[in-house]
């Protein structure tokens, strides 16, 4: 996006409480799930279901301390969502795999969450829903230009 295109700071509000209220709608969904983890545990097993499989590397990928990537870890191991695994060698590191609990855990978030906003937005009827999929459709690809990645369904709902 050029400097032309960027409206000045603080022109986003009605974005702002959108991202506030989508924040809030994620955390209701995981009210649900059993066993109960914060949106930044899941986080965190979305990046090692995409492969993410040291905490050293979750930390950098989360933007976490190595220390608060570790301390979560630690606390989803003990909900039984993820397991180490012995590093090959000596010294190595633990490598990092989601149980079946925890990939149980992921796909039923991902289906509670699809299936609340089928609820919402198919009550608008397909002209909405096509707007919101455009508009859907953008936010990813100006996330992708902040982030120098680009957006992959398949990582998001791991």
């Amino acid at each position: 996006m050029s400097p032309a295109m960027v409206p000045p700071a603080g022109d986003y509000p009605s974005l702002a409480a959108l991202v506030s209220r989508l924040s809030s709608f994620l955390a209701d969904q995981l009210e649900h799930l059993e066993p109960r983890v914060s949106v930044t545990q899941l986080a965190v097993m979305e990046q090692i279901a995409a492969g993410a499989t040291l905490t050293a590397e979750l930390a950098a990928r989360t933007g976490l301390s190595p220390n608060a990537a570790s301390a979560i870890v630690k606390r989803l191991t003990g909900k039984g969502v993820v397991a180490r695994e012995p590093g090959q060698g000596r010294g190595r590191a633990a490598g990092l795999t989601l149980t079946p609990t925890g990939r149980l855990l992921l796909a039923d978030r991902a289906m509670r969450i699809e299936r609340a906003l089928s609820h919402l937005i198919g009550a608008g009827g397909a002209e909405r829903r096509a707007v919101i999929e455009h508009a859907a459709g953008a936010l990813h690809a100006a996330l992708d230009l902040g982030q120098g990645e680009p957006y992959s369904v398949g990582t998001a709902s791991a």
